[in-house]
């Protein structure tokens, strides 16, 4: 993603994100032009809920302060097909 807001320095995101065993286990990695650094964790748990963890770290010098941010999200799929289903009649 790139993004340039005005009175604000340019930004650009790179992300890979990588599903294992059906998608049920994903993992991934991000990196920001303002020098930050992400890693993500996440399962699916059941057909429409999904935990993920995310971990991002600045590499800049405010990191001697902080050590980083910790995330957990929730992700809830509301009247959402079972995919598994779709895949196997293709």
């Amino acid at each position: 993603m790139i993004r340039q807001i005005r009175d604000a320095p340019f930004q650009a995101d790179v992300n890979l994100k990588l599903g294992f065993l059906n998608d049920r286990v994903l993992g991934g990695i991000s990196y920001r032009s303002l020098k930050s650094l992400g890693f993500m964790f996440g399962s699916e748990v059941s057909n429409s809920f999904r935990l993920f963890y995310t971990f991002d770290m600045s590499l800049q010098d405010i990191q001697q302060f902080s050590s980083g941010a910790h995330e957990l999200t929730v992700g809830i799929g509301l009247n959402t097909p079972d995919k598994r289903a779709r895949l196997r009649s293709r």
